[in-house]
């Protein structure tokens, strides 16, 4: 596979984050959206380790936001009770 830009590479290597990494694409290659996403996409695909780092990272992202959520919600609960006492 084709390596990507120097930069798009980084940013998917430091932090994650596909979606920085296909607008560089865009820019530096000049294509369009999907071509840029399918690029990223294949890339990362001949990167098993970095593509297992990513979706374990999205994992935790997912277990923190359902605890942000359960606590909200608790919080309005308890809110609503106290209100309507």
């Amino acid at each position: 596979m084709n390596a990507l830009p120097p930069k798009a590479e980084s940013v998917l290597r430091a932090h994650g984050n596909v979606i920085d990494a296909i607008k560089i694409v865009r820019e530096v290659e000049g294509l369009g959206l999907k071509e840029a996403k399918d690029r990223v996409d294949a890339w990362l695909a001949s990167q098993p380790e970095l593509k297992a780092q990513l979706q374990a990272r999205g994992k935790e992202a997912r277990a923190g936001f359902l605890i942000l959520a359960v606590v909200f919600a608790a919080g309005c609960a308890a809110a609503a009770w106290f209100l309507t006492r």
